[in-house]
């Protein structure tokens, strides 16, 4: 087993032997899950389990004494009186990785997802719509795709009835939102998806699908796509119509170290002004701008969408297709149902879009402005808006802590205007 070096500002009181060595079992807590690997080199110990959403590990205590850090907690015994708490041990976000040493699904502590689900569990009858690949049927998505779709290259719309996902890309940023705890956990909670499978992404097929999940009542759709080309008249229209009707449209900035690209840059007004929709940039496990991640005037704001270096990435759930990972990514099977690290904006923003889905459970009367509003408005920053990091990195905690600030009838008393994440919200 990997051995994990940490320390605690209070060790001096906890943990000693009857011998006076130090050790034991105990859970120690930290300042930021991502400080527990750079404590390594000082001090060692087993670690057992990972609570992310707590920022805490369980821990077998070794016999070198931990000096004081500011970067911990506390460090505690422990003992048999346990109590109810609410922590979420699906599998993969327990579960460290040797390789990397974090949690396998390290993007839900880099996000602080926990305590946004701790105020908010998501609902169901908000459905978050994807136009991608498909959403195959693989056990983290069972129960939670409510219906499948394909448009053809000309436009044609028909159900699909067999989970088809020809590439993968398309499960992998559903699993991101969905994903009901059997191996990982989706940033959206309980929320359900609509699958909208569009083969040839051209101009027609892109705008017949958004309004088909215009006319289903979708509140979110994540566009995982994009490209430096403006987007023509007719999806421009499909766009407008969309976010006319209330929907909040989420996209990815793109991948190539340059502008945001289209449609994302339709969706965000210049320096973070206040928008109907969000265009989402990639961030590592530091919070800095991924290096392939577009940025600029037009971004948003940016999620988990790398680790660090080439062939490491965001924890996704699909099913196996050696084209979506190719021979770069390390793919694996855990309980029948198949995993990956990939990286990229296109997986930055399904977790953006899985908070607007808690936001949106917890105040159902918001509008779209006001879910992207609070998204910006919450992001960690240093300071105001920056071309590189827009308004910040994504924090759901702090997302749903603004959004149940105030009451639905506070939120519905106000006015649109041209606040940008500059402000304090």
């Amino acid at each position: 087993m990997k051995r994990l070096a940490l320390t605690s500002a209070v060790a001096a009181v906890a943990l000693a032997t009857s011998s006076g060595a130090f050790g034991g079992v105990a859970v120690l807590g930290v300042a930021h899950n991502d400080d527990l690997p750079a404590l390594r080199a000082a001090y060692w110990f087993s670690v057992l389990r990972t609570i992310p959403s707590l920022r805490a590990a369980e821990i077998r205590v070794g016999s070198t004494s931990p000096a004081r850090d500011s970067r911990v907690r506390y460090l505690s015994r422990v003992t048999t009186a346990h109590h109810t708490l609410s922590v979420f041990t699906d599998p993969l976000l327990v579960q460290i990785d040797p390789t990397t040493e974090r949690p396998y699904e390290w993007q839900f502590a880099a996000a602080n997802v926990g305590p946004a689900l701790d105020i908010s569990s998501g609902s169901a009858s908000v459905v978050v719509g994807t136009i991608d690949s498909g959403a195959a049927d693989i056990p983290d998505l069972a129960g939670k795709v409510d219906s499948r779709w394909t448009v053809s290259a000309k436009g044609k719309v028909s159900r699909d009835s067999r989970g088809n996902d020809y590439l993968g890309h398309g499960s992998a940023v559903a699993s991101l939102i969905a994903a009901n705890g059997f191996g990982m956990r989706g940033f959206g909670g309980a929320a359900h998806l609509i699958a909208v499978r569009v083969p040839e992404l051209n101009d027609v097929a892109v705008a017949i699908a958004l309004m088909k999940l215009d006319a289903l009542h979708v509140r979110i759709v994540n566009l995982s796509f994009g490209s430096a080309a403006p987007e023509g008249p007719l999806v421009l229209d499909a766009i407008h119509k969309a976010q006319a009707d209330g929907m909040l449209l989420v996209a990815a900035a793109g991948n190539s170290y340059t502008a945001v690209s289209h449609p994302a840059a339709d969706l965000q007004r210049a320096s973070g002004l206040e928008s109907a929709g969000l265009a989402v940039g990639a961030s590592d496990t530091d919070g800095k701008l991924s290096f392939f991640s577009n940025s600029g005037e037009n971004l948003s704001l940016v999620a988990p969408g790398s680790m660090s270096g080439p062939c490491s990435g965001v924890l996704v759930a699909a099913p196996v297709n050696d084209e979506f990972v190719g021979g770069c990514y390390p793919m694996w099977s855990n309980d029948g149902a198949w995993y990956s690290y990939v990286s990229g904006t296109s997986f930055a923003a399904p977790e953006v879009a899985g908070i607007a889905a808690l936001i949106w459970a917890a105040r159902p009367t918001l509008k779209n402005y006001q879910v992207a509003d609070i998204i910006k408005q919450s992001a960690r920053r240093a300071s105001g808006w920056t071309p590189s990091l827009g308004c910040g990195t994504l924090d759901a905690g702090a997302a749903l802590a603004l959004a149940v600030s105030r009451t639905g009838a506070e939120w519905a008393s106000t006015s649109p205007g041209n606040a940008s994440c500059s402000a304090t919200g």
